[in-house]
């Protein structure tokens, strides 16, 4: 199954805070995504993480 996540530089964006755009549903949806978050750093503009 693949996630596609395009909003932030950091990856989760605001999930963990008061964020409601589309790449924190879609971490909401998949919970899973968010072990991620603990160990991916920002992002560069011609950067991805694949999961």
């Amino acid at each position: 199954f693949l996630q596609v996540d395009f909003a932030n530089c950091f990856i989760g964006g605001g999930v963990l805070g008061c964020g409601n755009t589309q790449e924190e549903i879609r971490f909401c949806v998949s919970p899973e995504l968010m072990i991620s978050m603990l160990f991916m750093e920002a992002m560069e503009d011609n950067e991805a993480i694949i999961i």
